[in-house]
């Protein structure tokens, strides 16, 4: 029987000219790729007809008998074979998909990939007519991975779909890294509390991660920086004299005396005080007491060392190490829901709140993206979104959402936050009363309210401290009503925060219970299952229901 991946649809029905079958044989083994319902994966001939749009030089590739014919647009050859099956529906937009691949990575490296060299030109003239047809954007905004049996020498699988009439270049639509056999499993208990794994996972997932420092309008002067304090590291963040913004750390040259402490502040120099060495804004070392002391001392070369620093949306993002994709990168599918909020023109609303929590921070960010606890542990955001709380996973990116809704609560800070929010002319109708989170990859989050935006992050400190650091910004806005609903939202969260502490304690102290093995996700807990996904991608250790025996002992 001829192997087949196979992408189902759910409830949404595709229409015919979307279905397409790709066929492969020249590495010693038949098989098709079928985008489409049929229970039985029917030949695709029968169900988009016989219209065949491949190039002539293609039909003089070698093929064995029961290789299913190409059909449409979108050519590609695989190796491996397997089943592939997706979760639930899978959403587009009105255009039909003219053409769709799965492509492994080593199927990419294949010498005979494509089509034979002799002639592969008229093929790869063809592809490249595909790959100027639009791109589905809705489809593959929703395409959601699971597998069974599948892929085991591929790298990566790639899902890539094209549409008819537009003109756009083709680029890869979701990409799994490999087949995770522990999809729809938790992550074991002792992940929450191992120093050996709490050490693996700074230098692999939080080192690599960008981390939210302040907003540019804190630092709004030249000589105004902030700091920010994680995994033993400080970062300044501060505006030169050409009014440009900069990361360094915040580490003395001479002998690794912190330069600046504290939280924020203005400095015309950043001065050690421990032997007066100086610094301009820029990070150049201009100033060393007894310099004659040292007769090669090269001060060009004794800058603070600088930090990766990215701004987004008025916010400055610092990382540790690089590597992975930016911010705006991240935050790329949303950019456009984001936009109406006005981020680059927000000031402080007072000044960063710490929370210490005694928990692992892989236990605040799983509760931050957990749907499923809301209607039963938030009474208050029950009340205010009814059953209309939604969650969605992206590759970097968790989005959660409610609106509020037209029934007054029975709760009176609630009741009055929902009379009193005014209307905020910047925002579309739709957004008016629409609460909205995301949760970047790893551990930072905003939450954008109409009358407010917040950040929050989960600093790892130990295996089981995180320091939760989080403030408020807002536009300019001196109405009573705008005053009493930010008033409001805060005592809102204030419950929220509560009962989530109280959460999070629970679940940490059962992580840490010998009895405790993973336990499944629903379907529907897509954030968790796409955290975990990524953790054991990252660190296969964490595959391992108990500690492995040895582990660590190497560090």
């Amino acid at each position: 029987m001829i192997p087949c991946f196979r992408i189902d649809c759910g409830n949404q029905s595709l229409k015919p000219f979307a279905i397409v079958a790709v066929d492969f044989g020249m590495d010693g083994s038949d098989g098709r790729v079928c985008l489409g319902e049929a229970p039985e994966c029917k030949p695709c001939r029968e169900q988009v007809g016989t219209r065949d749009r491949r190039p002539k030089a293609r039909s003089q590739i070698g093929q064995k008998p029961g290789t299913r014919r190409l059909v449409r647009l979108g050519y590609r050859r695989i190796e491996s074979s397997g089943n592939l099956r997706t979760g639930p529906a899978i959403g587009f937009a009105d255009q039909g998909i003219d053409a769709a691949e799965i492509v492994t990575e080593k199927a990419r490296g294949h010498s005979g990939f494509g089509a034979d060299r002799a002639n592969g030109s008229a093929a790869r003239t063809q592809i490249g007519k595909a790959a100027r047809a639009c791109l589905n954007e809705a489809l593959a905004a929703r395409i959601r991975f699971g597998a069974d049996k599948g892929l085991p020498r591929a790298r990566h699988i790639v899902i890539r779909t094209y549409s008819k009439g537009s003109r756009m270049a083709t680029r890869i639509e979701s990409t799994v890294t490999s087949i995770d056999s522990l999809e729809g499993m938790s992550l074991p208990g002792w992940v929450y509390h191992d120093p050996d794994f709490f050490k693996a996972e700074m230098a692999a997932v939080i080192r690599p991660s960008w981390q939210v420092v302040c907003h540019v309008n804190d630092i709004a002067q030249a000589g105004d920086w902030h700091v920010l304090d994680y995994l033993g590291e400080s970062i300044i963040v501060i505006r030169g004299d050409d009014l440009k913004v900069r990361a360094f750390f915040n580490v003395c040259r001479h002998r690794a005396s912190r330069v600046v402490d504290g939280s924020s502040g203005c400095a015309k120099k950043l001065v050690c005080p421990y032997h007066g060495w100086a610094y301009e804004k820029d990070g150049r070392l201009t100033g060393v007491p007894g310099k004659g002391d040292y007769p090669r001392l090269e001060m060009g070369t004794l800058g603070l060392k600088p930090v990766e620093l990215e701004i987004w949306q008025g916010f400055a993002f610092v990382r540790l190490e690089g590597g992975g994709p930016s911010v705006a990168q991240m935050m790329a599918p949303y950019e456009a829901m984001v936009a109406p909020y006005r981020f680059e023109e927000m000031e402080a609303l007072g000044r960063v709140t710490l929370r210490p929590r005694a928990v692992n921070w892989k236990n605040v960010a799983d509760n931050y993206s957990d749907g499923l606890h809301i209607p039963i542990a938030h009474p208050g955001l029950t009340r205010l979104f009814g059953r209309g709380y939604g969650i969605e996973a992206n590759e970097h990116v968790d989005r959660m959402w409610g609106d509020l809704v037209e029934r007054p609560s029975a709760n009176v800070s609630e009741r009055a936050y929902q009379k009193f929010l005014p209307p905020v002319p910047h925002l579309p109708e739709n957004r008016q009363r629409h609460w909205l989170y995301f949760k970047l990859w790893p551990n930072v989050a905003f939450d954008i309210y109409p009358d407010q935006v917040d950040f929050m992050q989960f600093l790892p400190v130990s295996p089981t401290e995180t320091l939760i650091r989080e403030i408020s910004y807002v536009l300019p806005d001196d109405r009573r009503e705008m005053k009493a609903a930010r008033y409001l939202n805060w005592r809102i969260n204030r419950q929220v925060n509560a009962e989530d502490t109280a959460l999070i304690a629970r679940v940490q102290a059962g992580m840490e219970s010998s009895s405790y093995s993973p336990g499944p996700l629903g379907e529907s807990e897509v954030c968790l299952r796409s955290f975990a996904r990524k953790l054991r991608r990252l660190l296969p250790e964490a595959r391992h229901e108990t500690k492995p025996a040895g582990y660590g002992s190497a560090r």
